[in-house]
């Protein structure tokens, strides 16, 4: 069976992520041949031996291209998948120009003529579908995807400058006296998503007042960047803008936090915990489908300092919620995520 994945490409972002583990993790199942189909435009219908030698066409964006990619294919008789990543009904409002005017068509286009519509979390599905109920019929929650790494169940050394990492100490354990690292990822151009670290800016900003020894780095870009940065820019609090190397920032950070309004199923999520990090998010859309009770923080400054407090002070509670954000990781592996897709693939 040939599974054509329409790529977008671009920048390094949690769909782009999550396509190329799909694509590798299709490249190991036996009797599945995967191509990456460049679907930013028209051009690869010059080439359209491609689309007559595949059996599945799977679509993940709405660029016009990639629509009209799927509409060829389900007329001539391919199987159509499209995977949906956010609440497009609500993130309409965040767009600019013409993109705002053909978001929704576009969304609208891709979901009519998908044979199956896969969503990373039941929080989406339920979102779209009880606005739009045709799409429940077809729609199916797949989880997003990501490589476990065999590093992931126990703590990474965390080394200081000067310091060589196998003398380093535990990444969540032996912190007392030393400055804890924070990092967020958020996009500054939809304002559900930058207008929830608020709390988060707040909760640190009070606890490093109080002398207590942390730092923020809020990794993203967008419109509203430079704003956040000159409002609330500290010696503590980083705006690191955009970034290619998200995960390279985890891996030098002793915890994700993740403060939002507006999210559906974020993939810097399950990069932490492949890292081995604890994390704490807000209970945004499906971000409780993702961690354990105990990472779930209120989305107020209260709520946000009290569990920095217990992540830097309270004896083990760090190192326990790793190890549950770990166990969580199972259910979001390639080898289980992608059966699924297969058999989304092999339906008839």
């Amino acid at each position: 069976m040939t599974v054509a994945i329409l790529k977008l490409g671009g920048r390094q972002n949690g769909p782009e992520t999550w396509r190329e583990g799909l694509y590798d993790c299709l490249r190991s199942s036996p009797n599945i041949h995967p191509i990456q189909v460049d679907s930013a435009r028209l051009g690869s219908l010059l080439r359209p031996g491609w689309l007559r030698g595949a059996d599945v066409v799977h679509n993940y964006h709405i660029a016009p291209a990639a629509i009209v990619y799927s509409l060829l294919g389900r007329l001539l008789g391919k199987r159509v998948v499209f995977t949906m990543h956010g609440d497009f009904l609500r993130e309409q409002a965040s767009k600019r120009g013409l993109k705002r005017l053909l978001w929704r068509p576009l969304n609208l286009l891709a979901l009519a003529t998908a044979h199956t519509i896969t969503f990373p979390s039941a929080y989406l599905r339920d979102a779209i579908t009880s606005r739009l109920p045709w799409v429940g019929p077809k729609s199916r929650v797949i989880p997003n995807g990501i490589a476990a790494a065999g590093s992931a169940a126990k703590p990474s050394p965390v080394a200081s400058p000067g310091q060589s990492a196998a003398s380093a100490r535990p990444q969540v354990a032996g912190r007392s006296g030393q400055t804890w690292r924070l990092i967020s990822v958020t996009s500054f151009n939809h304002a559900g998503k930058y207008e929830g670290l608020i709390p988060l800016i707040k909760a640190a900003t009070a606890l490093t007042k109080a002398g207590e020894r942390l730092s923020l780095t809020i990794v993203g870009a967008g419109r509203a960047l430079e704003i956040y940065r000159r409002l609330y820019a500290t010696p503590h609090i980083h705006f690191a803008g955009y970034s290619d190397d998200v995960a390279g920032l985890i891996a030098r950070s002793d915890a994700l936090v993740h403060s939002t309004n507006l999210d559906n199923a974020p993939y810097v999520i399950l990069e932490a915990m492949v890292a081995g990090k604890p994390v704490l998010a807000t209970p945004t859309g499906g971000i409780p489908e993702m961690l354990p009770p105990q990472g779930l923080v209120k989305p107020t400054a209260e709520s946000w300092e009290q569990h920095l407090g217990s992540l830097m002070h309270q004896a083990g509670y760090a190192e326990k919620l790793r190890r549950q954000c770990i166990a969580k990781l199972k259910q979001f592996e390639w080898p289980t995520v992608g059966a699924q897709f297969i058999q989304v693939y092999q339906r008839h």
